[in-house]
C-alpha cells in the first residue's frame, strides 16, 4: 500500500479512535505504528512504544468529543508523507479548538511509522 493511503487511513482511525468514548485496543496501534518509533511535536522530542503511545492517546482523547481534518496537497517520496492540514478538535465541555499543522511521517520498510514530526498552532 502507498504511503500516501496508509498516511490518509490513520487520519480516518484518529477520527474514529480519538474520542473520549471510542473503543481503543492498544493492538490497533501497530496497524500504523512500529514497534519503536519518534515522536517530535512542536519541538519535543519522544521515545515512542505501543506501550507508551496507548497510554499517551488516552490520556489526549478524554477530553474529545471529535476531531476531524481538511488536508491540503499530501507531498510524498519514498518514505515519507508531509501533510499539511487544518484540525478542529470539539470538546466534551463544548469548546472548540482549531489547529493549522505541518506533520512529517517517515515510514520503514514494512510501511510502519517511524517517525511522527509535527509543528501545529493553535488557530
Amino acid at each position: 500500500m502507498q504511503h500516501k493511503e496508509i498516511a490518509k487511513k490513520l487520519f480516518v482511525w484518529n477520527s474514529k479512535k480519538l474520542t473520549h468514548d471510542a473503543n481503543l485496543n492498544k493492538s490497533e496501534i501497530g496497524d500504523f505504528f512500529a514497534e519503536s518509533f519518534l515522536v517530535i511535536a512542536n519541538g519535543r522530542t519522544y521515545d515512542a512504544n505501543h506501550d507508551n503511545y496507548f497510554e499517551f492517546l488516552n490520556e489526549f482523547r478524554s477530553s474529545i468529543e471529535s476531531i476531524s481534518y481538511k488536508f491540503g496537497e499530501f507531498i510524498v517520496d519514498r518514505s515519507h508523507v508531509v501533510v499539511p492540514k487544518k484540525a478542529k478538535v470539539v470538546r466534551t465541555d463544548g469548546s472548540v479548538d482549531n489547529f493549522e499543522v505541518i506533520l512529517i511521517l517517515k515510514f520503514d520498510q514494512n510501511d510502519k511509522i517511524i517517525l511522527w514530526h509535527e509543528v501545529y498552532v493553535k488557530m
